[in-house]
């Protein structure tokens, strides 16, 4: 009979064995780290469709039209807070949400003796200046909106976890029934409507190909329905601002104070989106500028319109990370919610997760 012996582990079986591992980490952490990312796209993608509810909710609630956060007829009054006020009184105050002692949450409250003070302005869709960032593309959690949601401001149906920053400012306050401003601030949603379709057509173009002031006629602010859409299926209806999962830095240095990358910075940018049929997917720069070039070539102009305030770099498209990068769909469609931002799906670009 041999006698069993025992084997005792060398050196060298060791190393071998470390290097095994090593190798089937490397194997495995990209994979890894892009189930990841998958996750967080599709989480983004979960969160437009149910904002996309939302929106279908709210038009039924109002015979149609879309959330804007301001009167349908601002138009005949110049655009102003105080040729609204002397004719009809205040102007509807934007409202967040409640605060924990019942008390309206918000900004832009005060008007008083039938004027605007210096405590009230408008949230119009957006302003075409260089502060175009703001206004009420940028709200899609305001009181009058997210009620068709969770009916809370900091809910996490408006915040992608890719967008690092505003998800974890916003993230400790998720599930709260009431909103402290004070303690929270401001923290934008993730996600931004369309503010050209938000717009009466004629505003970004329609007949004309050219920006008209909506300041200047009745209907400039009067909110299209959203069966309006020429192109529901080519129309973005609701996008994430930020440019995810793929920037090269978390804030844009191209900007003062700490300004994330939007959407339209980078060619590689690829953000989930809502379309006015209903349907979310990610729909990428590239396809974007692809389309509008193969629209131009055919002598049909642009998907976006560069006659804005704004000027031919769009929306600020001065600060892209790339100079390849130079589209502002969305934002600034041609002819507003009649336009669309892309061309046929057929011409998509494979984008999923």
């Amino acid at each position: 009979m041999n006698p069993s012996r025992h084997h005792g582990t060398t050196i060298v079986e060791i190393l071998v064995v470390v290097a095994a591992l090593v190798a089937l980490l490397a194997t495995f952490t990209p994979i890894a780290g892009g189930l990841s990312c998958d996750n967080q796209v599709q989480q983004s993608l979960d969160n437009l469709r149910r904002i996309g509810t939302a929106h279908d909710q709210y038009a039924g609630d109002w015979n149609g039209r879309q959330f804007t956060l301001v009167a349908d007829d601002l138009g005949a009054f110049s655009g102003s807070c105080f040729f609204y006020a002397e004719a009809n009184g205040c102007h509807p105050p934007l409202l967040l949400g409640h605060g924990c002692d019942g008390a309206p949450e918000g900004y832009f409250f005060g008007c008083g003796q039938g004027q605007c003070d210096s405590a009230f302005q408008l949230v119009k869709p957006m302003v075409f200046a260089p502060n175009a960032f703001d206004g009420a593309f940028r709200l899609v959690n305001a009181a009058g909106f997210n009620a068709y949601v969770n009916g809370r401001f900091y809910d996490p149906t408006f915040y992608a976890s890719g967008d690092t920053i505003p998800y974890g400012n916003a993230s400790p306050f998720f599930g709260k029934p009431c909103l402290d401003l004070e303690a929270s601030g401001l923290v934008y949603s993730s996600y931004a409507n369309s503010p050209a379709a938000m717009f009466d057509p004629e505003v970004m173009g329609a007949g004309t190909f050219q920006y008209k002031n909506p300041n200047g006629y009745a209907d400039g602010y009067k909110s299209p329905p959203a069966s309006a859409a020429a192109y529901p299926e080519l129309k973005t209806r609701t996008i994430e601002h930020q440019w995810l999962y793929s920037n090269p830095s978390t804030t844009n240095p191209n900007f003062a104070g700490s300004v994330p990358w939007f959407f339209n910075h980078g060619i590689e940018s690829r953000p989930a989106t809502l379309f006015f049929d209903g349907s979310v997917r990610r729909l990428s720069v590239l396809e974007a500028m692809q389309a509008d070039k193969r629209l131009s070539a055919q002598g049909g102009g642009s998907l976006w319109n560069r006659t804005t305030p704004l000027g031919s770099n769009g929306y600020y498209g001065a600060q892209a990370w790339d100079w390849v990068a130079d589209t502002s769909f969305h934002v600034l469609t041609t002819k507003g919610i009649l336009g669309r931002d892309t061309m046929s799906p057929a011409f998509a670009i494979p984008s999923e997760p």
